[in-house]
């Protein structure tokens, strides 16, 4: 009988192997909306049922700053918000170690209302936060730096601006500018603008939700193409705008947006799902190439417990994609926000005991099924990933899945 290479199948495994997961979600009924997430996905900033400003994490749990909106989080501590001043209007604060700063307004700004000015996003290295002001009832897109306070970004041909997104070190900035629609556009720290355009030619509509830290992908939603009404996308100046579709619906009009953009190309946001308006939280990964309903990516993944649950919006993402924060109903159709945490389980496989779960332990294996080498009784345990005392191909399939995970 001609036995197989090892080499050869390694190869067919590894066409085979699908990566397994873990899951974890998470309630957390205190906190109503979650806005934003540092880059590892263990802190939450938002607001909650109150109209409270909220900060979340394990160890602590929910920690109320104030009345309002935390909107951006930076990986340094650092909470950009819009919270209620002693005056009752609402100001663009800075919360750092615990301490509130109201930052004031651009310069001859005044009130509309009860708006005074907001802080809607800051970079992750915690240089630079952006927002909007108001003069008289309209708005202008602004970013802060600790040296120089508010710098105003302008109004666009005397329309209303807002700046709400901002690169991982602060020197991209983007929102959206009033022409003729609210339109997608991009700021450098001069306040020089750059409009995007839109999927649908003609159409300026969309507004920027996300930059990248290295500023080299935006993502937002725009006037769409192919008989979507509104559509999410993520462009780049390289090869501009990347249309991330409408999951299939039965609302009257084809509607997703995108809220948020890991560093790894995961994008997650919502659709119009039913009419007259009823959301679903959605995603887009490389391997999709569009949005999906969320929840059925999950279950899809095997994760089984997520049929009981509604997500309604999908609002933040980790840096590597790992962890989703939104809000929804939980099984007991309770409205909340809630996290999302997916994972490997790399607890055995690692038969060559150098630390890691790798090709190393796959190739170990093969080797020992096509050939009968060697394995030491601590090697054989590790191995048996089923726990079902054999070491088989199926073992070899799920060192493989816990190696790409």
């Amino acid at each position: 009988m001609k036995r197989t290479s090892p080499f050869i199948l390694l190869s067919m495994i590894l066409l085979q192997a699908q990566p397994t997961y873990e899951f974890e979600i998470i309630s957390i009924p205190s906190m109503e909306t979650p806005l934003s997430m540092n880059g590892d996905g263990t802190k939450l900033v938002g607001t909650n049922f109150g109209g409270q400003a909220v900060l979340w994490t394990d160890s602590t749990g929910t920690v109320i700053t104030g009345v309002g909106e935390n909107w951006g989080l930076s990986d340094d501590d650092k909470i950009f918000s819009e919270l209620e001043n002693s005056e009752g209007n609402w100001e663009a604060a800075l919360i750092e170690n615990g301490e509130t700063v109201f930052l004031g307004n651009i310069e001859g700004g005044n009130t509309c209302d009860a708006f005074y000015s907001h802080g809607l996003d800051i970079s992750s290295d915690g240089s630079t936060g952006v927002g909007m002001g108001w003069l008289d009832c309209g708005t202008s897109a602004f970013f802060w730096t600790p040296e120089d306070g508010i710098v105003e970004l302008g109004q666009y041909e005397g329309g209303s601006t807002k700046a709400q997104a901002v690169s991982g070190n602060g020197q991209l900035i983007g929102g959206w500018a009033q022409t003729s629609n609210r339109a997608s556009c991009l700021w450098d720290r001069d306040g020089n603008i750059t409009f995007l355009g839109s999927l649908d030619v003609g159409n300026d509509y969309g507004e920027v939700h996300v930059i990248s830290n290295d500023g080299t992908q935006v993502a937002g939603y725009c006037a769409g193409s192919n008989g979507n009404n509104v559509e999410g996308y993520i462009w780049t100046e390289e090869n501009g705008f990347i249309g991330l579709g409408v999951p299939e619906n039965s609302a009257s009009t084809n509607v997703s947006r995108v809220f948020d953009l890991s560093e790894n190309n995961i994008a997650v946001g919502e659709y119009l799902n039913e009419t007259p308006v009823f959301y679903k939280a959605c995603i887009y990964t490389e391997e999709t190439g569009t949005f999906i309903n969320l929840r059925d990516y999950l279950i899809s993944m095997g994760m089984e417990e997520i049929e009981s649950w509604d997500l309604v919006k999908a609002l933040c993402v980790s840096d590597d994609g790992s962890k989703i924060a939104g809000y929804g109903k939980n099984p007991s159709s309770e409205w909340t926000g809630w996290l999302l945490r997916i994972s490997v389980d790399n607890s055995v496989g690692d038969v060559d005991g150098d630390g890691d779960v790798d090709l190393a332990d796959v190739f170990q294996v093969v080797t020992f099924l096509v050939y009968a080498t060697d394995l030491s009784d601590e090697q054989l345990d590790q191995a048996d990933m089923d726990f079902d005392l054999e070491v088989t191909i199926f073992d070899i399939l799920s060192i493989v899945d816990a190696s790409v995970g």
